[in-house]
């Protein structure tokens, strides 16, 4: 089993969501050859990953749709070895905030993969 760092849209209820892409990754047994219509069943398809939906956690919540999707662009970008999704998430995040992320998080080894501070969350290094 492999644990992955995914974000959803906040639109969609989580445990919807979720049976959503256990059913989606199941019918890859049935119908192999049918196409992948997320990255998380591209993935499991392409790596043969398995995954602990039990496991879910929420990182975080936003309002601000802009503020949201910064947050995640970050996330993933910050975990990109663990993110399953379509790389298009972060397209629009320039390499300069890319790199800088990066210089953050490893000349500050103590901060950890926690949700980024928000007004409904801190953040604990």
């Amino acid at each position: 089993m492999w644990e992955v760092l995914y974000r959803a849209n906040p639109h969609s209820h989580l445990k919807t969501r979720i049976n959503a892409h256990k059913h989606s990754v199941k019918t890859l047994e049935k119908e192999p050859n049918s196409v992948d219509t997320t990255a998380l069943r591209t993935h499991a398809r392409g790596e043969g990953h398995t995954f602990k939906f039990e496991n879910t956690k929420i990182l975080g919540h936003e309002e601000n749709e802009f503020k949201r999707e910064v947050r995640e662009m970050i996330l993933i970008e910050r975990n990109k070895e663990s993110a399953v999704n379509k790389r298009s998430d972060v397209q629009s995040l320039s390499k300069v905030y890319s790199n800088a992320i990066h210089t953050i998080f490893r000349e500050n080894p103590g901060i950890t993969n926690s949700p980024l501070p928000s007004s409904t969350n801190q953040f604990i290094p």
